[in-house]
Protein backbone atom coordinates (compact mmCIF):
# COMPACT_ATOMS: atom_id res chain seq x y z
CA UNK A 1 0.00 0.00 0.00
CA UNK A 2 3.05 2.10 0.84
CA UNK A 3 1.62 4.05 3.99
CA UNK A 4 3.57 5.10 6.33
CA UNK A 5 3.18 4.23 10.38
CA UNK A 6 2.30 8.33 10.56
CA UNK A 7 -0.73 7.69 7.82
CA UNK A 8 -1.22 4.25 9.61
CA UNK A 9 -1.76 6.56 12.94
CA UNK A 10 -4.24 8.86 11.35
CA UNK A 11 -6.56 6.23 9.61
CA UNK A 12 -6.75 4.31 12.89
CA UNK A 13 -7.46 8.12 14.50
CA UNK A 14 -10.04 8.80 12.33
CA UNK A 15 -11.52 5.63 12.32
CA UNK A 16 -12.21 5.71 16.09
CA UNK A 17 -13.77 8.78 16.43
CA UNK A 18 -16.27 7.82 13.59
CA UNK A 19 -16.84 4.36 15.62
CA UNK A 20 -17.41 6.37 18.71
CA UNK A 21 -19.65 9.14 17.25
CA UNK A 22 -21.55 7.68 14.60
CA UNK A 23 -23.69 4.51 16.44
CA UNK A 24 -24.57 7.29 18.86
CA UNK A 25 -26.85 9.14 16.13
CA UNK A 26 -27.91 6.50 14.15
CA UNK A 27 -29.24 4.89 17.78
CA UNK A 28 -31.24 7.90 18.13
CA UNK A 29 -32.38 8.25 14.65
CA UNK A 30 -32.85 4.66 13.57
CA UNK A 31 -35.88 2.51 14.61
CA UNK A 32 -34.66 -0.87 13.47
CA UNK A 33 -31.27 -0.82 14.63
CA UNK A 34 -30.23 -4.32 13.30
CA UNK A 35 -31.20 -3.69 9.45
CA UNK A 36 -28.24 -1.38 9.75
CA UNK A 37 -26.10 -4.71 9.51
CA UNK A 38 -26.48 -4.57 5.85
CA UNK A 39 -25.63 -1.24 5.16
CA UNK A 40 -22.38 -2.30 7.11
CA UNK A 41 -21.74 -4.92 5.15
CA UNK A 42 -21.96 -2.90 2.09
CA UNK A 43 -19.70 0.17 3.35
CA UNK A 44 -17.34 -2.50 4.30
CA UNK A 45 -17.45 -3.88 0.72
CA UNK A 46 -17.28 0.00 -0.85
CA UNK A 47 -13.96 0.59 1.91
CA UNK A 48 -12.34 -1.69 0.15
CA UNK A 49 -13.15 -0.38 -3.54
CA UNK A 50 -11.78 2.83 -1.65
CA UNK A 51 -8.41 1.39 -0.97
CA UNK A 52 -7.75 0.06 -4.49
CA UNK A 53 -8.10 4.08 -5.93
CA UNK A 54 -7.52 6.32 -3.01
CA UNK A 55 -4.16 7.05 -0.51
CA UNK A 56 -5.76 9.65 1.47
CA UNK A 57 -5.94 8.88 4.88
CA UNK A 58 -8.69 11.07 6.22
CA UNK A 59 -11.24 9.44 2.80
CA UNK A 60 -9.74 5.69 4.18
CA UNK A 61 -10.26 6.39 7.76
CA UNK A 62 -13.64 7.84 7.54
CA UNK A 63 -14.33 4.82 5.11
CA UNK A 64 -12.91 2.49 7.08
CA UNK A 65 -15.15 3.74 10.70
CA UNK A 66 -18.51 3.86 8.94
CA UNK A 67 -17.81 0.20 7.69
CA UNK A 68 -17.17 -0.46 11.47
CA UNK A 69 -19.65 1.64 13.32
CA UNK A 70 -22.11 0.40 11.00
CA UNK A 71 -21.50 -3.13 11.07
CA UNK A 72 -20.57 -4.63 14.71
CA UNK A 73 -23.32 -2.71 16.73
CA UNK A 74 -25.87 -3.84 14.80
CA UNK A 75 -24.70 -7.66 14.70
CA UNK A 76 -24.20 -8.00 18.59
CA UNK A 77 -27.41 -6.15 18.57
CA UNK A 78 -28.76 -9.12 16.14
CA UNK A 79 -27.10 -11.89 17.53
CA UNK A 80 -27.99 -11.44 21.01
CA UNK A 81 -31.59 -11.43 19.94
CA UNK A 82 -31.24 -14.99 17.82
CA UNK A 83 -29.12 -16.60 21.00
CA UNK A 84 -30.86 -18.49 24.05
CA UNK A 85 -29.57 -17.21 27.45
CA UNK A 86 -28.61 -20.66 28.38
CA UNK A 87 -25.95 -21.20 25.41
CA UNK A 88 -25.00 -17.32 24.83
CA UNK A 89 -21.40 -17.84 25.42
CA UNK A 90 -21.19 -20.46 23.00
CA UNK A 91 -23.70 -18.97 20.43
CA UNK A 92 -21.68 -15.63 20.56
CA UNK A 93 -18.52 -17.17 20.51
CA UNK A 94 -19.92 -18.71 17.17
CA UNK A 95 -20.61 -15.82 15.33
CA UNK A 96 -17.95 -13.57 16.50
CA UNK A 97 -14.86 -15.72 17.10
CA UNK A 98 -15.16 -19.06 15.85
CA UNK A 99 -16.67 -18.75 12.22
CA UNK A 100 -14.35 -15.85 11.74
CA UNK A 101 -11.29 -18.35 12.85
CA UNK A 102 -12.58 -21.10 10.76
CA UNK A 103 -12.96 -18.99 7.88
CA UNK A 104 -9.72 -17.07 8.50
CA UNK A 105 -7.50 -20.58 8.65
CA UNK A 106 -6.56 -20.66 5.78
CA UNK A 107 -7.32 -16.94 5.23
CA UNK A 108 -4.13 -15.17 6.00
CA UNK A 109 -1.74 -18.10 3.75
CA UNK A 110 -3.89 -17.70 0.94
CA UNK A 111 -3.94 -13.91 1.27
CA UNK A 112 0.03 -13.64 1.72
CA UNK A 113 0.47 -15.95 -0.93
CA UNK A 114 -1.58 -13.66 -3.42
CA UNK A 115 0.22 -10.49 -2.20
CA UNK A 116 3.46 -11.86 -2.42
CA UNK A 117 2.56 -13.05 -5.97
CA UNK A 118 -0.08 -10.92 -7.71
CA UNK A 119 -0.68 -7.28 -5.57
CA UNK A 120 -2.70 -6.34 -2.56
CA UNK A 121 -5.54 -4.74 -5.23
CA UNK A 122 -6.34 -8.65 -6.52
CA UNK A 123 -6.80 -9.46 -2.61
CA UNK A 124 -8.85 -6.21 -2.37
CA UNK A 125 -11.25 -7.27 -5.26
CA UNK A 126 -11.43 -10.93 -3.62
CA UNK A 127 -12.58 -9.36 -0.52
CA UNK A 128 -15.04 -7.08 -2.38
CA UNK A 129 -16.84 -10.08 -4.44
CA UNK A 130 -17.59 -12.07 -0.97
CA UNK A 131 -19.14 -8.89 0.73
CA UNK A 132 -21.12 -8.58 -2.20
CA UNK A 133 -21.99 -12.18 -1.87
CA UNK A 134 -22.35 -11.36 2.11
CA UNK A 135 -24.51 -8.26 1.66
CA UNK A 136 -27.04 -9.85 -1.05
CA UNK A 137 -27.30 -13.02 1.81
CA UNK A 138 -28.10 -10.23 4.34
CA UNK A 139 -31.03 -8.59 2.88
CA UNK A 140 -32.78 -11.82 2.89
CA UNK A 141 -32.66 -11.89 7.24
CA UNK A 142 -35.93 -10.96 8.76
CA UNK A 143 -36.05 -8.56 11.36
CA UNK A 144 -37.46 -8.08 14.09
CA UNK A 145 -39.51 -5.19 14.81
CA UNK A 146 -38.41 -3.65 17.29
CA UNK A 147 -40.71 -2.47 21.06
CA UNK A 148 -37.87 -0.69 23.01
CA UNK A 149 -36.51 3.10 22.63
CA UNK A 150 -33.08 3.49 23.07
CA UNK A 151 -31.57 5.51 26.40
CA UNK A 152 -27.77 5.81 27.50
CA UNK A 153 -27.63 3.31 31.14
CA UNK A 154 -27.19 5.56 33.74
CA UNK A 155 -26.18 2.83 36.41
CA UNK A 156 -22.92 2.29 38.34
CA UNK A 157 -22.27 -0.49 36.67
CA UNK A 158 -22.68 0.81 32.96
CA UNK A 159 -20.37 3.44 34.14
CA UNK A 160 -17.83 1.18 34.96
CA UNK A 161 -18.14 -0.59 31.31
CA UNK A 162 -17.45 2.42 30.10
CA UNK A 163 -14.33 3.60 31.91
CA UNK A 164 -12.95 -0.22 31.59
CA UNK A 165 -13.61 -0.07 27.78
CA UNK A 166 -11.70 3.53 27.64
CA UNK A 167 -8.63 1.55 28.95
CA UNK A 168 -9.40 -1.59 26.37
CA UNK A 169 -9.83 0.89 23.51
CA UNK A 170 -6.20 2.45 24.47
CA UNK A 171 -4.85 -0.98 24.91
CA UNK A 172 -5.47 -1.75 20.72
CA UNK A 173 -3.45 0.73 19.81
CA UNK A 174 -0.92 -2.49 20.20
CA UNK A 175 -2.87 -3.67 16.51
CA UNK A 176 -0.99 -0.80 15.16
CA UNK A 177 2.67 -2.75 15.95
CA UNK A 178 1.78 -6.53 16.68
CA UNK A 179 1.25 -7.00 12.22
CA UNK A 180 4.57 -5.08 11.85
CA UNK A 181 5.96 -7.40 14.49
CA UNK A 182 5.40 -10.77 12.73
CA UNK A 183 6.00 -9.46 9.89
CA UNK A 184 9.46 -8.68 10.55
CA UNK A 185 10.27 -12.20 12.43
CA UNK A 186 8.64 -14.02 9.36
CA UNK A 187 10.46 -11.81 6.73
CA UNK A 188 7.97 -12.44 3.93
CA UNK A 189 3.93 -12.01 3.91
CA UNK A 190 3.30 -15.64 3.23
CA UNK A 191 5.53 -16.89 6.17
CA UNK A 192 3.49 -14.58 8.23
CA UNK A 193 -0.03 -15.29 6.74
CA UNK A 194 1.37 -18.86 8.00
CA UNK A 195 2.02 -18.07 11.23
CA UNK A 196 -1.13 -16.17 11.86
CA UNK A 197 -3.26 -19.82 10.24
CA UNK A 198 -1.45 -21.61 13.13
CA UNK A 199 -1.87 -19.44 15.54
CA UNK A 200 -5.97 -19.27 14.46
CA UNK A 201 -6.72 -22.87 15.40
CA UNK A 202 -5.09 -23.01 18.53
CA UNK A 203 -7.45 -20.01 19.04
CA UNK A 204 -10.36 -21.36 17.23
CA UNK A 205 -10.33 -24.80 19.50
CA UNK A 206 -9.89 -22.49 22.94
CA UNK A 207 -12.42 -20.04 22.20
CA UNK A 208 -14.92 -23.02 22.07
CA UNK A 209 -14.06 -24.57 25.26
CA UNK A 210 -13.24 -21.38 27.61
CA UNK A 211 -17.32 -20.67 26.15
CA UNK A 212 -19.23 -23.88 26.87
CA UNK A 213 -17.47 -23.28 30.53
CA UNK A 214 -19.16 -19.97 30.46
CA UNK A 215 -22.46 -21.26 29.43
CA UNK A 216 -22.22 -23.98 32.31
CA UNK A 217 -20.24 -21.91 35.17
CA UNK A 218 -22.36 -18.36 34.53
CA UNK A 219 -19.12 -17.02 35.96
CA UNK A 220 -19.11 -13.69 33.11
CA UNK A 221 -17.24 -10.89 36.00
CA UNK A 222 -14.86 -13.79 36.67
CA UNK A 223 -14.29 -14.91 33.39
CA UNK A 224 -13.74 -10.92 32.58
CA UNK A 225 -11.30 -10.54 35.42
CA UNK A 226 -9.25 -13.42 34.34
CA UNK A 227 -9.41 -12.64 30.72
CA UNK A 228 -7.36 -9.14 31.80
CA UNK A 229 -4.93 -10.97 33.93
CA UNK A 230 -4.07 -12.99 31.04
CA UNK A 231 -3.76 -10.36 28.37
CA UNK A 232 -1.51 -8.47 30.64
CA UNK A 233 0.82 -11.44 30.79
CA UNK A 234 0.27 -12.07 26.82
CA UNK A 235 1.66 -8.78 26.11
CA UNK A 236 4.69 -8.78 28.58
CA UNK A 237 5.18 -12.62 26.98
CA UNK A 238 5.14 -11.58 23.39
CA UNK A 239 7.70 -8.62 23.70
CA UNK A 240 10.02 -11.29 24.11
CA UNK A 241 9.21 -13.27 20.86
CA UNK A 242 12.07 -13.85 19.02
CA UNK A 243 10.97 -16.40 16.36
CA UNK A 244 7.48 -16.77 14.36
CA UNK A 245 7.92 -20.46 16.56
CA UNK A 246 7.63 -18.24 19.92
CA UNK A 247 4.56 -16.14 18.59
CA UNK A 248 2.88 -19.60 17.72
CA UNK A 249 3.59 -21.27 20.83
CA UNK A 250 2.35 -18.12 22.74
CA UNK A 251 -1.35 -18.40 20.93
CA UNK A 252 -2.85 -20.68 23.57
CA UNK A 253 -2.23 -18.08 25.90
CA UNK A 254 -3.81 -15.29 23.83
CA UNK A 255 -6.76 -17.48 23.28
CA UNK A 256 -7.31 -18.09 26.43
CA UNK A 257 -7.18 -14.22 27.45
CA UNK A 258 -9.45 -13.35 24.28
CA UNK A 259 -11.88 -16.01 25.24
CA UNK A 260 -12.05 -15.12 28.76
CA UNK A 261 -12.01 -11.31 28.73
CA UNK A 262 -14.62 -11.11 25.46
CA UNK A 263 -17.24 -13.36 26.78
CA UNK A 264 -16.61 -11.67 30.49
CA UNK A 265 -16.98 -8.69 29.23
CA UNK A 266 -18.79 -8.82 25.62
CA UNK A 267 -21.87 -10.48 27.35
CA UNK A 268 -22.41 -8.45 30.36
CA UNK A 269 -22.29 -5.12 28.56
CA UNK A 270 -24.46 -6.52 25.94
CA UNK A 271 -26.89 -7.60 29.03
CA UNK A 272 -26.77 -4.14 30.56
CA UNK A 273 -27.78 -2.58 27.83
CA UNK A 274 -30.49 -4.49 26.68
CA UNK A 275 -32.05 -4.77 30.20
CA UNK A 276 -31.60 -1.22 30.34
CA UNK A 277 -33.79 -0.88 26.86
CA UNK A 278 -36.66 -3.37 28.16
CA UNK A 279 -36.89 -0.37 31.20
CA UNK A 280 -37.17 2.43 29.40
CA UNK A 281 -40.32 0.57 26.78
CA UNK A 282 -42.87 2.89 25.24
Amino acid sequence: MGLTIGEIVEILFITFIVIGLLPLVLLKLVKNFERIISYGIFFTMLFFIVLIYVKSPIVLGLAYGLSIATFWPSFNLLQFRLSESKMRARTVSLFSSIIPSLAGIAGPAIGGLIISHFSFQLLFAVSIVLYLTAFLFSIRIKFRPETYKFSIPKTRTFAIFFLTFIFLGLAEAYWLAYPLFVLTLAETVFQMGLVLTASAILICIITFLVSWLSDIKGVRVQFAIIGAILNAVWFFAIASASTTYNIVALSPLSGLAGAFLFHGSHIMVILSAMGVMQASSF
